[in-house]
């Protein structure tokens, strides 16, 4: 299922950047949630059936969109043309953008397990990412 949150941007902290992600849950209480991080093809046929392993694992699984900033509803093919393309927008999208939006999906299955942002995944309520 497609899924969509925002968070601050890292370049303008006045600005909300929204992210798209595939989000699988499982059919009983999660054990924890794991993220997906795609490769340069998008969230492609193959990005959504390991997302949805995860969640058949009993695990909230989140595939975020990291190209939603230059471009939504990236799926490209496993050619030279999308690779080409892909490589393109990952240099678009820039390595501090990325991990910032990685950190906001860590943040947003992070609720999953009762955890607030602020807590680590020691302890008791730990949670599996």
């Amino acid at each position: 299922m497609q899924s969509e949150w925002g968070h601050h941007d890292r370049a303008n902290r006045s600005r909300w950047a929204y992210l798209s992600a595939y989000r699988a849950d499982p059919s009983d209480t999660p054990k924890g949630a794991v993220l997906v991080l795609p490769e340069v093809f998008g969230i492609d046929p193959h990005i959504k059936k390991v997302t949805e392993s995860f969640a058949a694992l009993g695990y909230v699984a989140l595939a975020p969109a990291l190209f939603d900033r230059v471009k939504k509803n990236v799926e490209l093919g496993y050619d030279e043309a999308g690779l080409t393309e892909g490589l393109e927008l990952k240099s678009q999208v820039g390595t501090g953008d990325a991990i910032a939006d990685i950190q906001a999906a860590v943040n947003a299955v992070k609720e999953v397990c009762g955890l607030s942002t602020y807590e680590t995944f020691r302890g008791p309520r730990s949670c599996e990412i």
